[in-house]
C-alpha cells in the first residue's frame, strides 16, 4: 500500500545509516512501468522484492546522492538482478559518474549492465517515462566524499530533496522563503553536535519559520528521533509505504 503522507514521493525506507528498524532512507516515483528510485541502501534490494516494486518494470532510473553504504550499499544486487532476471539495464544518475562507475567495478557488476544519464547543476535532466525534470546542487555532508542533493520538478511542483548534509544551502533556503519550493525533504536527526553529518531538529527549527514549516518532509531518521516532537513544530515527518 503506498501511503500519501510523504508528500509526492514514496519511501520504502526513512531510517539513517544504523537504524534498522526504519531501513534506509529511499524514495521513489513509480508511473506504469518506469521507476525513478533515489538512493539504494544496503536494506533497499530486500525492500523492492518485499513490495513488488520492480514487476513490471521495463526502465528503472536510479540517482544516488553520495557514495557512503546506507545509500549505495545494494545498488549492485539491484543492477544484476535487472540485468539477469528483468532483463532491462539500469540507468543511473549521479553526477560523479567515474567514481561510481569505479565502485561497481570494483564490486563485479560490468559496465554493459547499466547506462549514465548525464545531469548537471544548471540545466535540467529529463526523465521522459514519468515526465520529471532534475537537476543537482552540492551537498555540505563529510569532508570525505561528495554528496549531492537532487532538486526535481514533477506535475508543476518543485521538490528539494536533500540526500546527507548538515545544512541546507542558502539558495534553497531563499526559494522556500518566496515559495518557490513546494516540498522540502531534509535528512533530520534529534541529537547536536559541532561534527554531526545531518541537520538536527533543533537547527532545522531555527531556520526554518513556523509558517513554512508544512512544507518541510523529516527524513533519515535516526533511533531517538521523536516524530511526535517534529510534528507538534510543524513539520512533517515521512513514513514507510509499507507500514506508514
Amino acid at each position: 500500500m503506498v501511503s500519501n503522507k510523504s508528500g509526492p514521493l514514496n519511501f520504502i525506507g526513512t531510517g539513517s545509516a544504523f537504524n534498522y528498524k526504519l531501513g534506509n532512507n529511499s524514495a521513489y516515483i513509480k508511473r506504469n512501468s518506469t521507476l525513478l528510485l533515489i538512493d539504494c541502501g544496503d536494506s533497499v534490494f530486500q525492500s523492492l522484492g518485499k513490495l513488488n516494486l520492480l514487476q513490471g518494470i521495463k526502465h528503472l532510473y536510479v540517482a544516488i546522492t553520495h557514495m557512503h553504504p546506507d545509500h549505495i550499499g545494494s545498488l549492485g544486487e539491484v543492477i544484476l538482478y535487472n540485468q539477469h532476471i528483468l532483463q532491462i539495464r539500469t540507468t543511473l544518475i549521479y553526477p560523479d559518474s567515474n567514481s561510481l562507475k569505479a565502485l561497481l567495478t570494483a564490486m563485479g557488476v560490468n559496465e554493459e549492465y547499466y547506462d549514465f544519464l548525464p545531469i548537471c547543476d544548471t540545466n535540467a535532466t529529463v526523465i521522459p517515462d514519468i515526465n520529471i525534470n532534475l537537476k543537482y546542487i552540492i551537498q555540505d555532508h563529510t569532508n570525505s566524499l561528495k554528496c549531492f542533493a537532487y532538486i526535481l520538478q514533477l506535475n508543476n511542483k518543485k521538490i528539494f530533496y536533500s540526500g546527507d548534509g548538515k545544512s541546507i544551502p542558502a539558495t534553497i533556503l531563499e526559494q522556500l522563503s518566496k515559495n518557490q519550493i513546494d516540498y522540502l525533504y531534509q535528512d533530520t536527526c534529534s541529537y547536536d553536535s559541532n561534527d554531526i553529518p545531518h541537520l538536527s531538529l533543533n537547527k532545522l527549527t531555527e531556520i526554518i519559520p513556523a509558517n513554512l514549516r508544512h512544507k518541510v518532509y523529516c527524513m533519515h531518521l535516526d533511533d531517538n528521533f521523536d516524530v511526535n516532537m517534529a510534528k507538534s513544530l510543524g513539520f512533517n515527518v515521512v513514513v514507510n509505504c509499507y507500514n506508514g
